[in-house]
């Protein structure tokens, strides 16, 4: 009796387990159908309402990436096709943080290509090369070659790929050396490439510099004698910003130019007062002006090899900011 009763118990607890097997898979089997769904969408008020009827946390995190990387919406649609890589069957073709949690934790750039290719989704491999090279530069910062060779793969996104990195480069507390050994490992990588070299270096030193005078509440122009010659456009920006917005009284474009000079002459700290400084460009696109460099506002100033010159320009862009002088 004793013996019956065992196999009884046992076949019921076999019985519960495949039940619960068969529960489990076909709770999966939902959850990757919807990341495959939600990962074709295109249209931003289908993906809002998607995410409001889907609360699986695999979906809600694909949900927030979308309304936290407007890029996602910039990448080219491309049909899906047969993929030339072998097939790996650790994830789902539709498991998207799972292909990139292996592609992040990836040692080269051939292991995290392999596990990013799987993803069926055009647009989310790409953004899985995107997503590891912000990754690797953000654990460690020797890693802007590598990084900089995933960001090839992200196709018409790849310059807002690149111009993360040059952020990501920016991410801790820099001194004066330490910034221009930073900005000398970009230099390096594109050595062979003046256009996009110029764009990263104008967008590191104009971040840069905005870091530097909110952390010393101020700006003078030693900085000149201390920074490389690539940066010296974007000090004239940050002096010549600085003085005018901090004084209420209005004068002629030509007249800033005259004090402008003087402080850049006496080298004395300009004080810094913050009255809503326009934020830098993070995403700025590339230059679409000649002799220009990154501006407040999201935009560019022209810029002269003449410093007199380009401080009166500077003064022009700086006046033609909404609320300066107010």
């Amino acid at each position: 009796m004793f013996i019956l009763g065992f196999i009884i118990w046992f076949l019921l607890g076999c019985s519960t387990s495949v039940q619960q097997e068969s529960v489990n898979e076909e709770a999966n089997h939902v959850k990757l159908s919807k990341l495959k769904e939600i990962s074709s969408l295109t249209n931003m008020d289908d993906i809002r309402v998607f995410c409001a009827q889907n609360k699986e946390p695999e979906v809600q995190q694909v949900c927030r990436r979308y309304m936290q990387r407007s890029h996602l919406f910039e990448y080219q649609h491309q049909e899906t096709k047969e993929k030339k890589t072998a097939k790996l069957s650790i994830c789902s073709p539709s498991d998207i943080t799972c292909w990139e949690t292996h592609s992040h934790n990836a040692k080269t750039v051939e292991e995290a290509s392999s596990y990013c290719s799987q993803l069926e989704s055009s647009r989310w491999e790409k953004e899985c090369y995107f997503t590891t090279a912000e990754n690797w530069l953000r654990n460690n910062s020797n890693m802007y070659d590598k990084s900089v060779s995933l960001c090839r793969k992200t196709g018409n996104v790849y310059p807002k790929c690149l111009q993360h990195l040059t952020i990501l480069m920016l991410r801790q507390e820099f001194t004066l050396q330490q910034a221009v050994e930073k900005a000398a490992v970009i230099e390096n990588h594109w050595s062979q490439n003046d256009k996009v070299k110029a764009t990263q270096l104008d967008l590191f030193w104009f971040t840069f510099l905005d870091m530097y005078r909110n952390k010393f509440q101020g700006i003078s122009a030693a900085l000149y004698d201390e920074l490389p010659l690539e940066s010296h456009p974007h000090i004239t920006s940050y002096l010549v910003h600085t003085l005018i917005t901090r004084d209420a009284t209005i004068k002629t474009p030509a007249e800033w130019k005259d004090i402008g000079l003087f402080y850049i002459k006496s080298k004395e700290k300009l004080q810094f007062v913050n009255r809503n400084s326009p934020k830098t460009p993070s995403d700025t696109n590339f230059r679409t002006c000649n002799n220009c460099i990154p501006f407040f506002n999201h935009g560019y100033r022209s810029t002269s090899t003449d410093l007199e010159e380009d401080v009166l320009l500077a003064a022009h862009a700086v006046m033609q900011l909404s609320n300066v002088n107010k």
